[in-house]
């Protein structure tokens, strides 16, 4: 398929689109920009959870349960690129584990400072996990099993069920 920018249209020049409007170029040409997206969600799924248990494997690799409070003390920022075939149907080309933050376009600019604002809301706890992390850390000292002390593993669920609440409703907005 090969979109040609609107007339005035500077965020969709060159070989980039925005998402937005590759969307509206499919509705507008007789394809369902809704069909491309959940495709292109599913394929992005079933590539992270095909990756999991290596992603899994490296971060126990770099933090060990004995120094975890939490869970989840890191994170990673996956680049997806993404091509459509003439029926519009995404295939992933590549996953970049180490996504380039440079922007050439402003186009770049607005998709990569999004990418990475919302990321960090994403991750940013909150005022009540902040206080759980204190009283967990109150329990835990650097190479101390306490999976064994069910306080700390009440708290630890706790935190864990509060951090699946703000990212389920940071995905609704």
């Amino acid at each position: 398929i090969v979109v040609e920018p609107a007339p005035g249209e500077i965020y969709n020049t060159g070989i980039k689109r925005s998402l937005s409007y590759i969307r509206k170029w499919l509705d507008d040409n007789g394809f369902s920009g809704s069909k491309m997206w959940e495709d292109m969600r599913q394929a992005i799924v079933k590539t992270l959870l095909a990756a999991a248990p290596s992603q899994v494997h490296a971060y126990r690799l770099c933090v060990p349960e004995s120094r975890d409070t939490c869970g989840f003390s890191c994170f990673t920022v996956l680049g997806f690129d993404v091509m459509l075939d003439q029926q519009a149907n995404p295939s992933i080309i590549e996953v970049n584990e180490l996504p380039s933050f440079d922007a050439d376009s402003p186009l770049d600019h607005e998709v990569k400072s999004g990418v990475l604002r919302e990321s960090f809301l994403m991750v940013s706890p909150t005022v009540q996990e902040l206080r759980l992390l204190r009283e967990l850390g109150a329990h835990a000292t650097p190479g101390q099993k306490t999976a064994s002390d069910p306080k700390y593993i009440k708290q630890r669920q706790e935190l864990i069920d509060l951090r699946l609440a703000q990212e389920k409703e940071h995905m609704r907005l």
